[in-house]
């Protein structure tokens, strides 16, 4: 037997892992966050990097800390700003995308199999 899950909906989940949509979101409610750049090309990561004496660079939709740029602490030196390839598309990577329209197909199906039964609340 399936075990509930208890979470967000995917949209507030999402938008908690989207890093500029979560700095934009403590922004609204007043929390303090590092100064974020977005950027969509490798010129504007340089740009951006260039700003600072110590950064980190994370790519939008990551976890875990295992890929990012930075010139300080025990991981300085081992991306270069050449080595990264920022995206003009800002929703996401194809594999969020796909979770995502998997996702929403599940939830239509689900509110369509209770239509059909009778089950709606």
């Amino acid at each position: 037997m399936p075990a509930p899950v208890f979470t967000s909906p995917f949209a507030t989940v999402a938008e908690l892992h989207d890093k500029s949509r979560f700095v934009a979101l403590c922004d609204r409610i007043g929390l303090p966050t590092p100064a974020t750049y977005v950027v969509r090309t490798r010129e504007e990561l340089a740009a951006a990097v260039g700003r600072f004496d110590a950064f980190v660079a994370r790519p939008a939709f990551s976890r875990g800390g295992l890929v990012y740029l930075t010139n300080h602490g025990p991981r300085a030196g081992e991306s270069r700003v050449e080595d990264c390839r920022p995206t003009a598309d800002g929703r996401g990577p194809v594999d969020y995308k796909r979770h995502l329209a998997g996702e929403l197909t599940r939830r239509a199906l689900r509110r369509a199999t209770e239509r059909a039964r009778g089950q709606e609340g």
